[in-house]
Protein backbone atom coordinates (compact mmCIF):
# COMPACT_ATOMS: atom_id res chain seq x y z
CA UNK A 1 0.00 0.00 0.00
CA UNK A 2 1.47 3.11 -1.09
CA UNK A 3 -0.35 5.45 1.55
CA UNK A 4 -0.19 9.08 0.73
CA UNK A 5 -2.46 9.99 4.13
CA UNK A 6 -0.60 13.10 5.74
CA UNK A 7 -4.21 14.21 7.22
CA UNK A 8 -2.58 12.91 10.36
CA UNK A 9 -0.09 14.08 12.09
CA UNK A 10 1.71 11.54 14.55
CA UNK A 11 4.61 12.47 16.55
CA UNK A 12 6.25 8.97 15.62
CA UNK A 13 8.42 7.81 12.69
CA UNK A 14 5.99 6.82 10.22
CA UNK A 15 7.00 3.39 8.16
CA UNK A 16 5.43 3.00 4.43
CA UNK A 17 5.59 0.10 2.30
CA UNK A 18 6.73 1.10 -1.53
CA UNK A 19 7.45 -1.32 -4.02
CA UNK A 20 6.83 -4.17 -1.73
CA UNK A 21 9.10 -2.83 0.62
CA UNK A 22 8.93 -1.22 4.02
CA UNK A 23 10.41 2.09 4.07
CA UNK A 24 10.75 4.52 7.18
CA UNK A 25 9.81 8.17 5.57
CA UNK A 26 11.85 10.61 6.22
CA UNK A 27 9.88 13.42 6.79
CA UNK A 28 8.24 11.37 9.65
CA UNK A 29 11.35 12.17 11.30
CA UNK A 30 10.90 15.76 11.53
CA UNK A 31 8.71 17.43 14.30
CA UNK A 32 7.37 20.68 12.43
CA UNK A 33 6.90 23.53 14.97
CA UNK A 34 5.41 26.60 14.27
CA UNK A 35 7.87 30.00 15.20
CA UNK A 36 6.09 30.74 18.77
CA UNK A 37 6.93 34.28 18.43
CA UNK A 38 4.97 34.31 15.02
CA UNK A 39 1.62 33.52 16.39
CA UNK A 40 1.41 34.27 19.70
CA UNK A 41 -1.56 35.36 21.82
CA UNK A 42 0.64 37.47 24.40
CA UNK A 43 -0.42 41.33 24.99
CA UNK A 44 2.78 43.28 25.94
CA UNK A 45 1.57 46.03 28.73
CA UNK A 46 2.97 49.18 28.80
CA UNK A 47 1.92 49.24 32.77
CA UNK A 48 5.08 48.82 35.32
CA UNK A 49 4.66 45.03 36.61
CA UNK A 50 2.94 44.23 39.39
CA UNK A 51 4.84 43.73 42.68
CA UNK A 52 3.75 43.91 46.30
CA UNK A 53 4.51 47.13 46.53
CA UNK A 54 1.75 47.70 44.30
CA UNK A 55 -0.64 47.13 46.60
CA UNK A 56 1.25 49.07 49.33
CA UNK A 57 -0.64 52.44 50.60
CA UNK A 58 2.71 54.41 50.74
CA UNK A 59 2.65 57.66 49.76
CA UNK A 60 6.14 59.56 49.62
CA UNK A 61 5.75 62.19 52.37
CA UNK A 62 6.56 65.83 51.67
CA UNK A 63 9.43 67.73 53.23
CA UNK A 64 9.37 68.91 56.54
CA UNK A 65 10.35 73.08 56.33
CA UNK A 66 11.69 74.79 58.83
CA UNK A 67 8.44 76.54 59.84
CA UNK A 68 7.03 72.87 59.87
CA UNK A 69 9.48 71.66 62.56
CA UNK A 70 8.96 74.49 64.78
CA UNK A 71 5.55 73.76 64.73
CA UNK A 72 6.16 70.03 65.48
CA UNK A 73 8.20 71.42 68.33
CA UNK A 74 5.83 73.61 69.75
CA UNK A 75 2.72 71.03 69.28
CA UNK A 76 4.68 68.47 71.07
CA UNK A 77 5.23 71.23 73.86
CA UNK A 78 1.58 70.76 73.40
CA UNK A 79 0.05 67.29 72.81
CA UNK A 80 3.55 65.49 73.95
CA UNK A 81 3.33 61.92 72.31
CA UNK A 82 0.09 62.09 71.52
CA UNK A 83 0.42 61.60 67.60
CA UNK A 84 -3.48 61.32 66.87
CA UNK A 85 -3.74 64.43 68.56
CA UNK A 86 -0.76 66.09 66.89
CA UNK A 87 -2.89 65.09 63.20
CA UNK A 88 -5.51 68.21 64.24
CA UNK A 89 -2.39 70.54 64.13
CA UNK A 90 -1.01 68.71 60.88
CA UNK A 91 -4.10 68.00 58.80
CA UNK A 92 -2.39 67.11 55.47
CA UNK A 93 0.30 65.01 57.66
CA UNK A 94 -0.51 61.00 58.79
CA UNK A 95 -0.01 59.78 62.13
CA UNK A 96 2.88 57.67 61.19
CA UNK A 97 4.68 60.63 59.97
CA UNK A 98 4.59 62.60 62.65
CA UNK A 99 5.91 59.28 64.55
CA UNK A 100 8.48 59.07 61.71
CA UNK A 101 9.41 62.92 62.15
CA UNK A 102 9.73 62.30 66.21
CA UNK A 103 11.76 59.52 66.03
CA UNK A 104 13.87 61.47 63.53
CA UNK A 105 14.16 64.44 65.86
CA UNK A 106 14.74 62.33 68.61
CA UNK A 107 18.09 60.59 67.22
CA UNK A 108 19.17 64.24 65.72
CA UNK A 109 18.64 66.49 68.69
CA UNK A 110 17.23 64.41 71.55
CA UNK A 111 17.85 67.49 74.27
CA UNK A 112 15.60 69.66 71.75
CA UNK A 113 13.21 66.80 72.09
CA UNK A 114 13.30 66.42 75.98
CA UNK A 115 13.30 70.18 76.38
CA UNK A 116 9.69 70.28 74.37
CA UNK A 117 8.26 67.59 76.66
CA UNK A 118 9.48 68.76 79.57
CA UNK A 119 8.05 72.04 79.32
CA UNK A 120 4.80 70.70 78.37
CA UNK A 121 1.69 72.79 78.82
CA UNK A 122 -1.66 72.44 79.70
CA UNK A 123 -3.11 72.40 76.59
CA UNK A 124 -4.86 76.14 76.15
CA UNK A 125 -6.86 76.65 73.26
CA UNK A 126 -5.84 79.73 72.08
CA UNK A 127 -1.89 78.36 71.83
CA UNK A 128 -4.17 75.41 69.33
CA UNK A 129 -5.71 78.21 67.68
CA UNK A 130 -2.38 79.84 67.03
CA UNK A 131 -0.86 76.62 65.87
CA UNK A 132 -3.81 76.00 63.25
CA UNK A 133 -3.63 79.58 61.87
CA UNK A 134 -0.16 79.53 61.39
CA UNK A 135 -0.34 76.07 59.74
CA UNK A 136 -3.11 77.74 57.62
CA UNK A 137 -0.95 80.86 56.81
CA UNK A 138 2.21 78.62 55.76
CA UNK A 139 0.42 76.64 53.30
CA UNK A 140 -0.53 80.27 51.33
CA UNK A 141 3.35 81.14 51.44
CA UNK A 142 5.82 78.72 50.54
CA UNK A 143 8.95 78.59 52.72
CA UNK A 144 12.60 76.87 52.93
CA UNK A 145 12.87 73.44 53.29
CA UNK A 146 14.59 71.48 55.85
CA UNK A 147 15.68 67.77 54.96
CA UNK A 148 14.00 64.90 56.72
Amino acid sequence: EDGNDDSVSLNTPTVRIKNGEIVLDDNSLFIENPDPLEESNLVYSEQKPITSKSFSNWNKSDRWTCSDTSTFYEALSICGTDFSFMCKIFPDRTRRQLHNKFKFEEKLFPEKVEEALRKRTNFPEQQLEYLLDKRQQKSSAPSPTLSS
